[in-house]
């Protein structure tokens, strides 16, 4: 009887030796106990075994129930497993899969060099350096970066080492590719003369650009205003809606060309039927020349204020001089007109008489 039970130990002992998982190694386990530690079983009732709350995933558990889990450490007799490890390694390899796709990700906070996201098909916690971040152009457009957290972007795998559990991704890659397909949807639409609105976005000293369906096109200083100016800013302000007219569509340099002057009518062509010669005026000196002032009569439309009229050594009227004058010749289709003080008119009127 005895030799049956020492056989009976011996046969039970070789199959715990050669069923003994590895490090590793997926299992099959009985769940026995569940509490606030974790769960605790038995693999094909031969080895005890605990997985801690922390390696349990995703799924709920019940005593009974029949799971698999990978075998991480064997300390103390028990068994460590982890069902966590099989979900990570599986999303590792979904990862690896996904690569050169876009992938939806969720910003969860902001770090020191970048922000850590976290991707939606997985579940995983990734990294997104600042250098990758396109916050210009789709959902973190024009936001200040305390409020990117819960935004979805799109980003690329740009690194991947599951040894050193490293996960780079590149959101600006995805951005500049989108920003490029948009642009060229958009040159398709635009043709020269075609009016569109649009608001002002940036400024330059050689202009200023305007968003006109979500791409920046150029209205350049010289198409910005019939008025006479140092700077745009002395015309628009960013936030500024303008109507513009297409002048270039530039397929090959991807570069759209606007302008408000062509999009109004030219000053000079709608000078008002009292403006003619002898007409008295108001207006105001915008700048300064040797042989004279330049004083705005209407809106881009100016007049020379000669020399002449003033005596010899006499200095001429400040920028922003309101003046008094009499238009003394006018040729519209040239661009010019001269203008008289009316006071210096009236004088050679009176000579005349004498």
């Amino acid at each position: 009887m005895s030799k049956d039970h020492g056989i009976i130990q011996a046969e039970v002992l070789l199959e715990r030796k050669e069923n003994k998982p590895e490090q590793g190694q997926i299992v099959a386990a009985t769940v026995l106990v569940k509490n606030s530690r974790g769960l605790y079983l038995d693999i094909s009732k031969t080895y005890e075994a605990f997985i801690p709350s922390q390696e349990l995933g995703s799924a709920d558990y019940k005593t009974g129930d029949r799971i698999e889990a990978c075998l991480i450490s064997g300390e103390d007799g028990i068994y460590k497993l982890s069902i966590r490890e099989i979900e990570n390694s599986k999303n590792w390899q979904k990862l690896e899969e996904l690569q050169g796709q876009n992938l939806d990700v969720v910003i969860k906070r902001l770090v020191k060099s970048g922000v850590e996201v976290e991707i939606e098909a997985t579940k995983q916690l990734a990294f997104v350096p600042f250098r990758y971040v396109d916050s210009h152009y789709g959902p973190l457009a024009g936001l200040e970066q305390s409020a990117w957290i819960g935004k979805h972007i799109s980003a690329c795998i740009e690194e991947l080492d599951k040894s050193k559990n490293k996960i780079i991704l590149n959101n600006r890659s995805i951005s500049e590719a989108q920003r490029a397909a948009h642009l060229e949807e958009v040159l398709r639409t635009l043709s020269v003369g075609q009016t569109v609105t649009g608001k002002v976005v940036r400024t330059a000293d050689f202009g200023v650009f305007v968003d006109v369906g979500g791409v920046d096109a150029l209205v350049p200083a010289s198409e910005l205003s019939w008025r006479r100016f140092k700077k745009p800013t002395d015309v628009v302000n960013i936030g500024d809606q303008l109507t513009t007219k297409v002048f270039r569509v530039d397929t090959e340099n991807k570069k759209i060309g606007l302008s408000v002057k062509q999009a109004q009518n030219d000053p000079w062509t709608m000078l008002p039927e009292y403006i003619s010669l002898g007409t008295k005026v108001n207006g105001k000196v915008i700048t300064k020349a040797e042989f004279g002032v330049f004083v705005e009569i209407l809106p881009g439309v100016e007049a020379l204020l000669h020399k002449s009229n003033f005596a010899e050594g006499e200095e001429f009227p400040e920028i922003g001089t309101e003046i008094e004058a009499e238009i003394s010749n006018l040729n519209a289709a040239q661009r010019r007109m001269g203008i008289t003080l009316v006071e210096a008119a009236k004088e050679e009127k009176e000579l005349e008489h004498v």
